[in-house]
């Protein structure tokens, strides 16, 4: 996972190759971090993510509904899938 700051403020996750249970976790703590430190918006962002495993997805947007319904930070999610969009979508995001 590649995290940047992009100039406009903007916290960009950049999810590598595989999504599993442990990837998850770790975005979670990382996010947590970044709402922590006062960040208000962050972009996950799929397009290098060849697999996925559907409990690590799970785990991820369970997360992201929780900062989001915060109403403390703005969420935006690019390149995912069709797979994984789907995935997302089934998972209420």
């Amino acid at each position: 996972m590649l995290i940047k700051v992009r100039k406009n403020g903007e916290v960009l996750f950049q999810v590598k190759s595989h999504l599993d249970g442990k990837t998850a976790r770790a975005m979670r703590v990382y996010l947590g971090y970044a709402i922590d430190l006062g960040e208000k918006k962050i972009l996950l962002d799929f397009s290098r993510v060849r697999n996925f495993e559907y409990n690590g997805m799970a785990m991820l947007v369970e997360a992201l509904l929780q900062h989001r319904r915060s109403g403390r930070i703005e969420i935006g999610l690019q390149g995912l899938s069709k797979e994984c969009f789907d995935a997302v979508v089934n998972l209420g995001f």
